[in-house]
C-alpha cells in the first residue's frame, strides 16, 4: 500500500510538472511571438479592433523608405478576399501608425496567368497560397530628384466593356500620381491584348509603358513628383 501510494504521489507530482512545462511553453510561444503581435496591430489599425476578418494572409512585409522622413516605414500587402491591401505604416518603438492604405478588389479573384497566345488573362493553378493575385508585380524606384521610393504596380482590374487586363499604378509618398485605368484603358494595344507592363529608368526618371510585343507604346517623365506624357519628337 505504502509502495503504490509513493508511486500516485510521484505520478501526480510529474503531471503538475509537465502541466507546467506546457503552460510555460504556450506562454512563451504567444508572448514572444513579436511577428504575431506587430500583425495582430496592423490588422487593428486597418480594420478596427473589433472588425478584424478572420481569414487574412500577410503576403508581403518590407521595410524602406517611401517619403523625404529618413526613417523607414512599413509596406504590407495583405490578403482579405476578394481584397488586396497595400498598407504603409510608421514604426515607432512599440506603436505602429497607419499613414495611408490602397485596397484592390476584383469579383472574380483567384490566380490567373497571361496567356500570349489567347492574349486574354486565364484561371491558373497555384500551389503557392503566398501569391498576390490582383497585384501581379510590385516594385519601388526612386524618382529623380527624390531621396525616398515610390511604389510602381501592375495591376489586375475588370473594366466593362473590357474583360480582365492589367495595368501600372504608381503611388508617391502616399498619393496616387499615375493611374494605368485612367489612362490606358480606351488605347488600342490594351483593348487587343489585356496586358501592359512597365519599366522605369532611375537614371532619367523616364516611366515607359510596354505592351506585350516589348514596344514603348507612351513614355512619360518624372517632373517635380508627377509623371508627365512626353511628346514625341
Amino acid at each position: 500500500m505504502v509502495g503504490l501510494g509513493l508511486l500516485s504521489l510521484f505520478e501526480n507530482t510529474m503531471n503538475r510538472k509537465i502541466c507546467k512545462f506546457y503552460l510555460v511553453l504556450f506562454l512563451f510561444v504567444h508572448c514572444t511571438n513579436p511577428e504575431k503581435a506587430e500583425q495582430n496591430l496592423v490588422l487593428e489599425k486597418i480594420f478596427g479592433k473589433d472588425n478584424i476578418p478572420k481569414r487574412t494572409e500577410f503576403l508581403v512585409r518590407k521595410e524602406i523608405q517611401l517619403n523625404a522622413d529618413p526613417n523607414p516605414e512599413i509596406v504590407f500587402i495583405i490578403r482579405n478576399t476578394p481584397e488586396e491591401i497595400v498598407a504603409v505604416f510608421q514604426k515607432t518603438n512599440d506603436s505602429m501608425e497607419l499613414l495611408h492604405k490602397t485596397i484592390f478588389s476584383m469579383p472574380h479573384y483567384g490566380p490567373y496567368a497571361y496567356s500570349e497566345s489567347q492574349k486574354r488573362w486565364i484561371p491558373e493553378k497555384l500551389n503557392e497560397s503566398v501569391k498576390t493575385y490582383i497585384i501581379q508585380k510590385i516594385e519601388f524606384h526612386k524618382m529623380p530628384p527624390d531621396s525616398f521610393y515610390t511604389i510602381f504596380l501592375e495591376i489586375l482590374s475588370e473594366e466593362p466593356p473590357l474583360p480582365l487586363f492589367s495595368v501600372p499604378m504608381v503611388f508617391r509618398a502616399g498619393v496616387k500620381i499615375w493611374d494605368g485605368i485612367e489612362e490606358l484603358k480606351e488605347k488600342n494595344f490594351l483593348v487587343q491584348n489585356l496586358k501592359s507592363d512597365f519599366i522605369f529608368d532611375e537614371s532619367n526618371g523616364i516611366f515607359k509603358i510596354i505592351s506585350i510585343r516589348g514596344e514603348i507604346e507612351l513614355s512619360f517623365r518624372a517632373n517635380s513628383g508627377k509623371l508627365q506624357l512626353e511628346t514625341p519628337k
